[in-house]
């Protein structure tokens, strides 16, 4: 999961649309880690082109659910 960047207020993360189960766990704490020390106002992530597999889209929806949690827009 390649990590794009960050401005001020946006947090860029990418996302493989074929992520596997098994990295699924690690996927979600690293983009936790990132969210929580950036702390940014927004935070947008890119899912890579192809069909979501249902751990990539697993990965999103707590992704969304951490953002919703801490006010931040996704």
């Amino acid at each position: 999961m390649p990590f794009d960047g960050s401005t001020s207020d946006t947090l860029s993360l990418s996302l493989p649309a074929d992520l596997a189960v098994p990295d699924r766990a690690a996927t979600v704490l690293r983009m936790q880690a990132l969210v929580l020390a950036n702390r940014p106002a927004r935070v947008r992530l890119h899912l890579m082109p192809g069909p979501a597999s249902p751990a990539a889209l697993s990965v999103y929806a707590r992704l969304h659910r951490l953002c919703k949690t801490l006010g931040i827009r996704c």
